[in-house]
């Protein structure tokens, strides 16, 4: 794969969770107030999960794309720019579909 396309995937998925993350909350405030969860635990809980993600797919993308002896000096962009922001936004997708899962019992 080649770098600008994970960087642009990366962007691509990061954003449209953090979108499906705001409304979904959005959603859940509509459909039944009484059983949303509160604004700071969700979103609290959202971006706790987001940074931990990001932490851990940049470290996987920097390990991957520099461990072979023929990485150049920017191989960390990988981890920062492309592998972290995918495991962030597939993290808050997986989070908002809990929440919806978890309030449609």
């Amino acid at each position: 794969m080649d770098f600008e396309v994970l960087m642009l995937f990366g962007a691509i998925v990061l954003l449209s969770g953090l979108l499906a993350t705001i409304l979904f909350y959005v959603g859940f405030r509509r459909s039944s107030p009484a059983a949303a969860p509160a604004f700071i635990r969700y979103f609290g809980t959202a971006a706790v999960l987001a940074l931990i993600a990001y932490f851990v797919g940049s470290a996987v993308g920097i390990y991957a794309a520099c461990h072979s002896p023929g990485s150049g000096n920017l191989c960390g962009l990988w981890g920062a720019l492309g592998v972290g922001p995918v495991l962030s936004g597939i993290a808050l997708w997986s989070y908002s579909f809990w929440w919806r899962r978890r309030l449609a019992r």
